[in-house]
């Protein structure tokens, strides 16, 4: 609380493999997480079940703590989130990487090498997708930072090594084969 009395606090349980990468908290005050597991992971009385190394998950917990909703993706190999967003007081965003298959939504995104491609999903306020964009091409994208601006634009931003395709008409290429930063923006 305000004067630092502890209020509620909540462990989650499970595999080898668990971490929380980023939060949110949206008007409602409802706190919206992301992160990567492996083998199980439990939320409480719900648990979530990893068929890949790593698989990514998001989670939305009442202000008192209480889980409202939880669920996971990802195919094989590793599927990690590492940003996460609110906007527009109803919608969530959630971005990471992948470095075999992404299947989220009834959709697979093979990486197009085995190394890390980039995604950015968006979620409405029942955790449901409403659409998913891949960024991905020769090594490792990694997204390390995700804002909305005023007029609801996403700015996603990150680490790439080597080259990024974002779509047909946008390829970005690091500029000597090492690390570089890139910043991508969404309508």
């Amino acid at each position: 609380d305000a004067e630092g009395k502890l209020l509620w606090s909540q462990t989650f349980k499970g595999g080898t493999v668990k971490e929380i990468n980023d939060l949110v908290i949206d008007p409602e005050d409802n706190i919206f997480i992301g992160g990567y597991f492996d083998q199980e992971l439990q939320f409480a009385d719900t648990s979530l079940f990893s068929t890949a190394q790593s698989s990514a998950f998001y989670a939305r917990f009442r202000e008192n703590g209480e889980l409202d909703w939880c669920h996971s993706f990802g195919e094989t190999g590793n599927t990690r989130a590492t940003v996460v967003e609110q906007y527009a007081g109803r919608q969530y965003l959630l971005g990471g990487f992948y470095d075999d298959t992404l299947k989220v939504a009834n959709q697979s995104f093979p990486a197009n090498t085995n190394d890390e491609d980039a995604f950015l999903l968006s979620l409405n306020t029942e955790g449901q997708v409403d659409w998913v964009r891949k960024a991905g091409g020769v090594f490792n994208e990694i997204p390390t930072g995700l804002v909305v601006d005023q007029t609801g634009h996403s700015y996603l931003a990150g680490q790439i090594v080597g080259v990024l395709v974002v779509n047909d008409s946008l390829r970005i290429e690091s500029r000597d084969g090492n690390s570089d930063c890139f910043l991508i923006r969404y309508d």
